[in-house]
């Protein structure tokens, strides 16, 4: 599964897709992620760091949308980060009819 290094406070943190921060964001969001929505992409950034950096990662969603608006750069990374990662897992789904299943994966992430 593809990790990406993600720098936030001075600290670099892990950022996975996986179900602990799916389950994550459904449960603070109370709906299905929605990559064309924008809180939704920065919701689920907040998820899959806090989800993968379980002790090092303490800083709720306000503190977090704060550091968003502080680092103008910070959303393209997380932008760019999540897009490989998606992208990295669609090509890791059975070929056949898991195609169109990586079509939709990458759909609602945003890919395409």
């Amino acid at each position: 599964m593809l990790t990406k290094q993600i720098e936030i406070g001075g600290r670099a943190f892990a950022m996975r897709y996986n179900f602990a921060g799916l389950y994550l964001f459904e449960e603070v969001a109370g709906q299905a992620f929605d990559a064309r929505k924008l809180w939704h992409r920065h919701l689920m950034y907040w998820c899959m760091l806090r989800a993968n950096n379980r002790e090092e990662f303490g800083m709720d969603f306000d503190s977090f949308v704060e550091e968003l608006n502080a680092r103008p750069g910070l959303p393209a990374a997380l932008d760019a980060a999540f897009a490989e990662i998606v992208e990295e897992r669609a090509e890791t789904l059975p070929k056949g009819g898991g195609e169109d299943a990586a079509g939709e994966e990458k759909k609602r992430a945003g890919g395409g």
